[in-house]
């Protein structure tokens, strides 16, 4: 697939601007073992509804030829799902997490291949702030409203 269609590609970082989508994007940089640069591009794209006040889609790209060519993977991390946030793990770049909108379902996709296949893990509480332990590459602490 070439590069995504124009209406989901719009980013916006983390602010909302005239179009009133949001989006998020993360090139990942990793050193293979004979030393030469490998660049992974994940682009998370939300879709706005002003109607509703909320996020009713998103979507994950992902490329591994400079942005050449993008790959949907909105089947590896469930058709319905709404992705809310994308993390990288400090201490292991190709270790990549996503959470997905609580007001839809709230479960956490986590990914140890540089974002070419998640693990989907359904939550019991509600995730309002997430951190990678410094050193420790499998720990994250996670911070809920509801103490949990």
């Amino acid at each position: 697939m070439t590069f995504p269609p124009k209406h989901e590609t719009h980013q916006c970082g983390d602010m909302e601007d005239d179009c009133g989508c949001r989006g998020s994007s993360l090139i990942l940089a990793t050193m293979e073992r004979n030393k030469r640069l490998k660049l992974v591009i994940l682009i998370l794209t939300k879709l706005y509804d002003f109607n509703l006040g909320s996020v009713t889609e998103s979507s994950l790209w992902r490329s591994t030829d400079y942005g050449t060519t993008y790959e949907k993977l909105n089947d590896k991390v469930g058709l319905k799902t709404v992705l809310s946030y994308l993390y990288v793990n400090p201490t292991n770049k190709r270790k990549i997490m996503l959470l997905s909108d609580p007001e839809m379902e709230s479960s956490i996709l986590i990914s140890s291949d540089e974002g070419a296949t998640y693990q989907k893990y359904r939550l019991t509480f509600y995730i309002q702030s997430l951190l990678f332990h410094p050193k420790q590459e499998d720990w994250v602490l996670a911070y809920s409203l509801d103490q949990k």
